[in-house]
């Protein structure tokens, strides 16, 4: 159940990212708009995987409230983010070899998003799973 519970808001940080590139290629390049794009997607996935993915409790109304953020929290972010970044660098390797390659990729560029999405959907869950969720 967690790992369909984790594709699903790997579907919202794809959507979050898909729509933070577009946005932002308007106005940068297609590879710093990715950058860009990529972590404040990784911070929604933290955030809705923190309270619903690995929340014992199950999501609820109640974790809307917004309180003074206790190091443990930062922490857990910060390793969430690094964790993502193992699965970036594949993710960012495929991004940037498709839209350099083919013209329809640089057209397109969400499509070339998937493949690298794919790649590190697994090993990201293993490690939210046993490193950075583990205590929750």
């Amino acid at each position: 159940m967690q790992i369909i519970k984790f594709a699903s808001v790997g579907s919202v940080g794809f959507l979050v990212d898909s729509v933070t590139l577009l946005l932002l290629n308007m106005v940068m390049s297609l590879e710093l708009a990715r950058f860009v794009s990529f972590w404040l997607a990784a911070s929604t996935n933290w955030w809705m995987n923190r309270h619903w993915t690995f929340s014992a409790a199950g999501f609820t109304l109640d974790k809307f409230r917004f309180s003074a953020p206790s190091r443990a929290i930062w922490r857990e972010w910060l390793k969430f983010l690094m964790s993502s970044v193992v699965g970036f660098i594949p993710n960012m390797l495929c991004y940037l070899y498709l839209i350099n390659t083919y013209a329809v990729a640089r057209e397109m560029p969400v499509i070339s998003l998937i493949p690298g999405i794919l790649i590190g959907m697994l090993f990201n869950f293993l490690l939210s799973k046993y490193w950075v969720f583990k205590a929750t």
